[in-house]
């Protein structure tokens, strides 16, 4: 990633990452992109971008910044909660979720900040 972060500054995208291979991902010995359903192939997503964040975490000594978009759509209440609770006890690093489904993100006790984006104007939305 060293070698090529001028090249990408240059050319304004990524090169080189993760998010470039081709992962196959299975439970069970059954491939989840084909037989998994989407919250199984969400929760198996996130598991991996959080144990990256982990491994940068430890290897750089810095926290990568988490965008999650839509993390929860696919996810029932339960695994929402499991995931955010994890975020909350695990995550020293900030973390960015976008969703439609804000209701799905009211978790009492928590400090955030909520923004509503709309037609292009971002405006910050004060706890009630």
């Amino acid at each position: 990633m060293e070698r090529v972060r001028k090249k990408e500054r240059e050319w304004r995208k990524t090169l080189v990452g993760p998010h470039l291979d081709d992962l196959k991902v299975q439970l069970n010995g059954i491939d989840l992109r084909h037989f998994g359903s989407e919250g199984e192939q969400r929760t198996a997503v996130l598991a991996l971008k959080l144990a990256m964040a982990k491994l940068l975490e430890r290897e750089k000594k810095a926290s990568p910044i988490l965008l999650l978009d839509e993390v929860v759509a696919e996810l029932d209440e339960n695994l929402s909660m499991n995931l955010l609770s994890l975020l909350l006890t695990e995550y020293r690093g900030q973390v960015f979720i976008a969703t439609v489904k804000e209701e799905k993100i009211n978790i009492p006790l928590i400090d955030f900040r909520r923004f509503q984006i709309e037609k292009g104007c971002v405006q910050r939305i004060e706890k009630a």
